[in-house]
């Protein structure tokens, strides 16, 4: 909507620009990955909600999901193949940051924030989905990405830190229910995104 409550949408081809453009891997796409990363393992350890929100803002995750989603509705799979390669990069990044802070600090998976991502729950796959719905209805409607950043991290990285920091403190099946949230996860919100 514009300042005089009128609604408003973009065009097919700067929907297209503007989403394929979260296909990229750049040095900040990789430097916010690992900022990202920090600052949620940090919220994780303190079990801080506001911390945690602050590493949902930077959404470097956001971007590759979304190429993905539009890429999958066309068929393009010159943007497919970019934007796995994007999360895959980006998902790696993350991996070797959260395995280092594992290492670094003692993680259980007894504390609450990293207890509550180590199984996949009903309002898990809810909370996917609506975040692959909202994240392209921002796209498509123009509005702030920055908001709907925060549920897509939601959905993919703090339970992805959960799995690294658990894989490096040796808490394997914890981490294997971690990495399985992040799997559904990272399917719920690529199908809801394909879907709407």
């Amino acid at each position: 909507f514009d300042a005089m409550g009128r609604m408003f949408t973009l065009s097919r081809e700067e929907i297209f620009n503007s989403v394929s453009e979260g296909a990229n891997v750049t040095n900040v796409f990789m430097v916010q990955v690992v900022l990202a990363t920090l600052v949620a393992a940090v919220g994780l350890m303190r079990n801080d909600t506001a911390i945690l929100i602050g590493a949902m803002v930077i959404a470097p995750l956001l971007g590759p999901n979304m190429s993905l989603c539009l890429a999958t509705t066309l068929g393009d799979w010159e943007l497919v193949r970019k934007s796995l390669w994007a999360n895959a990069v980006g998902l790696a990044i993350a991996l070797v940051s959260a395995l280092l802070i594992g290492t670094l600090f003692p993680i259980t998976a007894t504390q609450e924030a990293i207890a509550a991502r180590v199984h996949v729950s009903p309002s898990d796959i809810i909370l996917a989905l609506a975040s692959g719905c909202a994240g392209v209805l921002a796209y498509t409607s123009g509005a702030s990405s920055a908001l709907i950043g925060v549920m897509v991290a939601v959905a993919l990285l703090p339970p992805f830190a959960v799995f690294g920091m658990l894989l490096a403190a040796g808490e394997f099946e914890a981490a294997t229910g971690a990495l399985m949230l992040v799997a559904t996860n990272v399917i719920c919100v690529n199908l809801a995104g394909t879907l709407t």
